[in-house]
């Protein structure tokens, strides 16, 4: 019985149509009765039940209480009762032995809808009734479904019910029309008079899937010269504030129609939102409208989405408390060939806390494996506006920042719904235009440029106190630190520094990608300014939230700071091993000497310490030697330190045959 809900009430107007003419041959009201009961019987299945059939007038059939049980498990519709249908009739046409109509009103319609699935899972035959949403859905973990993409049992054991509803998405409004409405639009296309339309007041839809009831449901129906059946309805609700519906329906093209709802509550349309794991979200109302309609000149299937969230709250695992105003505006996709299970967006205007911008992209693989690609673009957007709209966590009030300019930005992002780890990140801008005004943080910055007091946190023991210039016996100008040893930092650590404004855009992106594919903490590729920035201002969390603020305060650092006072600075205050900070401090730990005297291999030695120095100084300082392993890490580092012309040729074949010799280790 799929989908012959659609085309009850049009029957019962096409078997009322049909009264006049027996009643003009048996005058019998029961026997009238027994006969549209029967003809509808035949028609929709299940059980109908017909109270009354009577002629009230000259040109009046009225049809009351009708009410019909499709009796069918896989249908939504659990019932259609109707208090009373009422005729226009031709009379002159209808003594002629010619039904035809010049209108109908359909009085107090209910329908009245169930659930066709368990709260687990959606339909699996394509053409039954509209998927049933699953009422919750488990976050996805490592390389799983992103968050909110799973909930439906696969041949392979992973959950898709994102397929599902994209694919009967598709199927409800490419294949509706042409096998289920041809035969009754056709007939109700001859009994309807010129101007001729079918109206409904106090209609009702009970149960209807995330707004509740429905009541208050009014408006009319009618046949076009081209014999299309347009209609247009609205009503209220029970957990919003209005809602509307149009329709064309024709024998021969999909379904054309809109949905909108005004003011319904987040809760009810879903259970689960695709956020990272341990967030949670609260409030949100929705203004929705959804259409569908065919080009005329080729018959492409369009869908226009405008859907507009409002009063949202999230609290999201990296970010804290943020307010959510999203809005994405003219949502076309295209579905260019019929047995193609593809969607094109190719006009996407959004809004997400005032920050606009468009886009596009594709759903590809709908029947088996989707993939979403997606572009999003931001033209003179201002950073002001940029950077109000960020959670705090990223751009803290407490730092009083305050951007100006605007920004040109394209991010490519994308993979298959079902697999994070295979996800793709890119983007294109131009940042040239930004500029960073008075600020707390920014007279923060700029008094490094002088000597600066600055405290490292040791977990579990008391903090060092330390002064950043001559005043400090720990603290060495770049001058007097061995130009080997800086070359050495520089490959091991980052060899674009003299060039790049302060991060590393590939090393940025590759950084979140990771994050995108895997969730949780985020890997290295801090370039030294960053690392900088991380050391003076920010916590050793390891998240893409504090990659973002290591970028913004690494390109403050550069606006005022120069390269070599911003390298100085770092090799001061970098950590070496436990307890040991600062260049001066490691020569005379590993080495027993000033980094003056150091030689290139222990130049070497000491640079590739850097990314977890009290972890390698357990493997090697107390042991007194270095692995063959290692040794090798040391090769490439000092290969590279000829290949970048730091050292000569005959330098590089004497470091070749060195080997270290350590210094007593008294940690």
């Amino acid at each position: 019985m799929k989908r012959k809900w659609l085309v009850a009430i049009p029957a019962l107007v096409l078997v009322a149509t049909a009264v006049g003419l027996w009643f003009s041959r048996s005058g019998i009201e029961g026997e009238v009765r027994e006969r549209v009961i029967e003809e509808l019987q035949a028609r929709l299945g299940g059980t109908v039940e017909l109270d009354r059939v009577r002629v009230a007038g000259h040109d009046e059939i009225v049809l009351e209480g009708f009410r019909w049980i499709p009796g069918d498990s896989e249908s939504r519709i659990r019932s259609l009762s109707v208090a009373a249908v009422e005729l226009d009739v031709d009379a002159a046409a209808l003594v002629a032995g010619d039904a035809r109509i010049r209108g109908a009103a359909v009085r107090g319609a209910v329908v009245e809808l169930g659930e066709t699935a368990p709260a687990t899972g959606v339909h699996e035959d394509p053409g039954s009734e509209l998927p049933v949403p699953p009422r919750a859905v488990e976050l996805g973990d490592t390389g799983s479904p992103l968050p909110g993409a799973s909930s439906v049992d696969s041949a392979d054991g992973r959950d898709r019910p994102t397929s599902e509803l994209l694919r009967r998405a598709v199927s409800l409004t490419t294949g509706v029309a042409p096998e289920t409405l041809a035969a009754p639009l056709a007939k109700l296309g001859q009994v309807l008079v010129d101007d001729a339309s079918i109206s409904l007041t106090g209609g009702e839809i009970r149960n209807a899937p995330g707004v509740g009831d429905v009541v208050g449901l009014e408006g009319s129906a009618w046949l076009t010269d081209e014999g299309v059946l347009h209609g247009e309805f609205h009503g209220k609700p029970s957990t919003g504030e209005a809602i509307h519906a149009t329709f064309d329906l024709a024998a021969d093209r999909p379904v054309n129609g809109s949905v909108g709802l005004e003011g319904v509550a987040l809760a009810q349309l879903t259970s689960t939102l695709p956020l990272p794991e341990g967030s949670t979200w609260e409030g949100g109302l929705v203004d929705l409208s959804f259409a569908t309609r065919t080009d005329e000149g080729d018959g492409t299937l369009r869908w226009d989405l405008d859907l507009d969230v409002r009063e949202l709250s999230v609290s999201l695992s990296e970010f804290g408390h943020l307010p959510l105003d999203v809005d994405l505006r003219q949502l076309v996709t295209l579905r260019p060939e019929p047995d193609v299970a593809r969607l094109e967006i190719v006009d996407w205007r959004w809004s997400f806390n005032g920050i606009s911008g468009t886009g596009s992209g594709r759903i590809s693989e709908l029947d088996t494996e989707p993939d979403l690609r997606l572009v999003l673009q931001l033209q003179d957007v201002p950073y002001a506006s940029l950077a109000a709209g960020l959670p705090p966590r990223i751009l803290p009030p407490e730092w009083g920042i305050e951007l100006g300019g605007t920004l040109d930005l394209t991010v490519r992002v994308g993979g298959p719904l079902h697999d994070r780890s295979a996800w793709d990140l890119g983007w294109k801008g131009d940042w040239s235009r930004l500029s960073l005004r008075s600020s707390q943080v920014g007279e923060e910055i700029t008094s490094l440029s002088g000597p600066f007091t600055y405290t490292i946190d040791r977990e579990g023991r008391d903090p060092i106190l330390r002064e950043m210039g001559p005043a400090d016996s720990h603290y060495l100008p770049l001058r007097m630190i061995n130009p080997d040893l800086v070359a050495a930092v520089l490959v091991c650590e980052d060899a674009t520094f003299y060039k790049h404004g302060g991060f590393d855009e590939r090393e940025l992106r590759e950084a979140l990608l990771e994050n995108l594919r895997e969730g949780g903490g985020g890997r290295g590729g801090s370039t030294i300014t960053q690392q900088v920035a991380k050391n003076l201002f920010l916590t050793g969390e390891r998240t893409w939230t504090r990659k973002l603020q290591e970028a913004l305060l690494a390109w403050r650092l550069e606006s005022t700071l120069d390269k070599d006072r911003i390298l100085e600075i770092y090799l001061n205050l970098a950590e070496w091993g436990p307890g040991i900070y600062g260049i001066r401090d490691a020569a005379h730990h590993y080495f027993g000497t000033s980094t003056r005297q150091l030689n290139t291999w222990e130049c070497i030695f000491l640079a590739t310490m850097l990314p977890s120095p009290v972890r390698y100084h357990g493997y090697f300082h107390p042991g007194g030697q270095v692995t063959d392993r290692w040794r090798e890490h040391m090769d490439l580092a000092l290969y590279r330190m000829h290949h970048q012309r730091y050292i000569s040729d005959e330098e590089h074949a004497a470091a070749q045959s060195r080997t270290l010799r350590f210094a007593p280790c008294g940690r």
